[in-house]
């Protein structure tokens, strides 16, 4: 027996039988000259390449989107935004008119000198973006190959998926019945596949060192996803152990699902009010069948990226009605669009930033294009006779900021003759969590993104697996920068949203500073409740 630990990604147990996944990258393809007659015929290879490739993708954007959600979904239709990006089409044809090579050594030069020219960016964005270039290049060759069928396409029945790495052209395969759980040597919690395992519900160790030396095809294996603990081949003991460990989990979980619509308190009567964070109508649906108490953070974003041109208000208007039509009279904060140097809207026309994250974002943009902030305020205003809603400012640095909102907002429901609705104030920054006294003149309430803030505070790249050490979201050093917001907020409301929301681990540490306010993943909704009981 084998005893292997990496990341827990995505809780649960798993047993089965270990399949380890080659890349196609990894093989060698055909190369050789052709003659300056053959290039259109040799570019005709690529272009219909690249036209069952985009199939591919809006075909996997529509199965995934019907199984999950639409945010999965969307990062099918973003890869078909890159693979036809002028510049990419450019470079294809130059290289074969240069090089005089086929079209397997035409996509091997070309999407491996983009590969490397995101990898070598400073900008997180574009490091994350080189992932979506090389998933391409691995779709491209798999048509230009005569690949018919993805090796994970038919995977029997309860197999452990071992790699080094995954895409989302090797995840969109996967399903429950074939995939029982995922080991994975190189990962980072917010990675497309980890995404993905947590969306299916398969458990995900990632970050397992020497993973791929250590496993071979056909091992047993035992997944805890829940601590990150791998066991290959183990034995009867380990056995039994999983098996007593499983059945826990699998009574908990089923208690937790039936009394999700109960309040949760701890055991000496302490009332902690668990909500969700949405972007869809589908996202609040889950919430809501989940016992979630309210939404604790919705985010826009996915509206004004899907634009083509600046929206109108009743656009928007009608966006957040059929979004929050199945929320009833439970309470919303509608975060207002938080975006920066990292996403692409091109009708704001937004420059490139060497560091987006440390850049003109959130309430900082929006100060800079105010007809966009009115539209939003409007909207949000006109949805509020219907709903109860609430505004919440991202990126807060300033008390300035926060009044100069409530100023804007209080004008506007003037104008509009519709009741002042609160306004709220996200603390990311570590200016804004020392601001709090000054914040809370102009704020309703608080809400902490702790997965910025602890990025911002531990100078850790929440995305990056290799700092990952450093981005300890538990450490004493946040827990106690949390009491600090909640003793100089007073009496004003504060909400933690995040994934340290969700560690079970930290949940006792979480109260203890005060806050009894959670805002997460809204399947994980059943599982906090029943563990704030147990407290």
């Amino acid at each position: 027996m084998i005893q292997l630990k990496g990341k827990a990604f995505s809780s649960g147990f798993a047993r089965g039988i270990a399949y380890v996944y080659s890349d196609i990258l990894e093989s060698n393809h055909a190369a050789y000259n052709i003659s300056k007659d053959q290039h259109d015929a040799e570019y005709d290879r690529i272009d219909s390449a690249k036209e069952e490739v985009r199939q591919q993708l809006f075909d996997s954007a529509k199965r995934v989107g019907s199984a999950l959600n639409k945010n999965v979904a969307d990062i099918f239709l973003a890869q078909e935004t890159m693979l036809v990006d002028p510049q990419l089409v450019d470079d294809l044809k130059q290289t074969l008119g240069q090089k005089h090579v086929n079209a397997e050594q035409v996509i091997g030069t070309v999407f491996r000198r983009w590969i490397r020219k995101f990898r070598d960016s400073p900008s997180t964005m574009l490091n994350e973006r080189a992932d979506d270039i090389e998933d391409l290049y691995r779709r491209m060759l798999r048509v230009l190959v005569g690949v018919e069928a993805h090796k994970l396409e038919k995977l029997p029945e309860n197999t452990i998926l071992v790699a080094r790495s995954l895409m989302p052209s090797d995840t969109v395969f996967l399903t429950r019945k074939s995939c029982s759980g995922i080991l994975l040597e190189i990962a980072a919690p917010t990675a497309h596949s980890t995404i993905l395992a947590r969306e299916f519900g398969v458990p995900c160790v990632g970050q397992v060192r020497g993973l791929i030396l250590k496993v071979n095809t056909g091992d047993e294996i035992l997944v805890d996803g829940n601590t990150g603990k791998v066991f290959v081949n183990p034995t009867e003991v380990v056995i039994e152990t999983y098996h007593t460990a499983r059945k826990k989990h699998v009574r908990q979980s089923a208690k937790a699902i039936k009394n999700r619509f109960k309040s949760a308190a701890t055991t000496n009567g302490q009332e902690v009010t668990v909500m969700a964070n949405a972007s869809s109508s589908g996202d609040i649906i889950r919430a809501v069948d989940s016992g979630a108490d309210g939404i604790g953070l919705f985010r826009t974003e996915r509206f004004f990226l899907a634009a083509k041109a600046l929206p109108t208000v009743p656009e928007f208007r009608k966006y957040l009605l059929r979004c929050l039509k199945p929320l009833g009279d439970k309470s919303v904060n509608l975060r207002l669009l938080d975006i920066g140097g990292d996403k692409i809207i091109p009708y704001l026309s937004l420059p490139f930033e060497l560091n987006p994250f440390l850049g003109r974002r959130g309430v900082r943009l929006l100060f800079d294009f105010p007809a966009l902030l009115k539209i939003q305020i409007k909207a949000i205003l006109s949805v509020s006779k219907k709903y109860n809603v609430r505004i919440l400012i991202p990126m807060v640095t300033f008390a300035e900021e926060v009044k100069k909102i409530r100023v804007m907002c209080e004008t506007i429901s003037k104008q509009m003759k519709i009741p002042m609705i609160q306004i709220g104030a996200m603390i990311e920054t570590p200016a804004a969590a020392l601001a709090v006294p000054s914040l809370c003149k102009y704020a309703d309430f608080l809400c902490i993104g702790t997965n910025d803030l602890t990025q911002y505070v531990m100078a850790a790249d929440r995305e990056s697996a290799l700092v990952s050490k450093y981005f300890r979201d538990d450490h004493s050093i946040i827990l106690g920068l949390l009491e600090s917001i909640a003793v100089n907020a007073g009496e004003t409301p504060v909400t933690l949203c995040g994934e340290l929301a969700v560690k079970r681990d930290a949940l006792s540490s979480i109260l203890k500073t005060g806050i009894c306010s959670l805002s997460i993943a809204p399947l994980s909704t059943p599982g906090i409740k029943e563990a704030v009981r147990r407290l």
